[in-house]
């Protein structure tokens, strides 16, 4: 009786490690993908870095900006690349002021070679950024989503996940 008690609680066991062993891969992170970032800094040492993000196919220079809730691009980019509109406009306040804006969706956009989620942003018209060539700000609702993210000023690179 005690061995089959044994042999059971063993099997259980062996179970229940089988069990954890599978759900700690499928939680596991996939890999650390760089990314190359471009640093400009003011005569103060102020830091911006642009990140190169793809959408349709085109290469646009987004500022990425982890103090922002949302990513946002520019209003008439988002014509232009005909963007579907995904809702009613709506009117926000931001560190910049208020601003409205016309929620739309992103369906084929990639940083790097890491093709992202189709996602609603906001489209606004931008008048930060349009001096460095940025069309548009990748905030943390999509960096977020990669569970660790790095930025090396110094090296100029994005590490996403890992």
């Amino acid at each position: 009786m005690h061995k089959l008690i044994r042999r059971a609680l063993g099997l259980f066991l062996l179970g229940g490690a089988l069990t954890l062993a599978g759900a700690a891969g499928a939680g596991a992170q996939a890999p650390a993908t760089q990314v190359p970032i471009k640093v400009l800094r003011n005569p103060d040492g102020e830091a911006v870095a642009l990140v190169q993000v793809s959408v349709s196919g085109q290469p646009l220079t987004f500022v990425l900006d982890t103090g922002a809730s949302e990513s946002v691009i520019s209003r008439s980019l988002a014509r232009s690349l005909h963007l579907p509109k995904a809702g009613r406009r709506r009117s926000s306040r931001s560190a910049g002021g208020q601003a409205v804006s016309q929620p739309v969706t992103v369906g084929n956009w990639q940083i790097g070679s890491i093709t992202l989620a189709a996602r609603t942003i906001a489209s606004v018209k931008l008048g930060l950024g349009r001096d460095i060539g940025a069309v548009g700000l990748l905030g943390s609702d999509v960096l977020s989503t990669f569970g660790k993210v790095s930025i090396d000023y110094a090296h100029g690179i994005l590490t996403l996940g890992g």
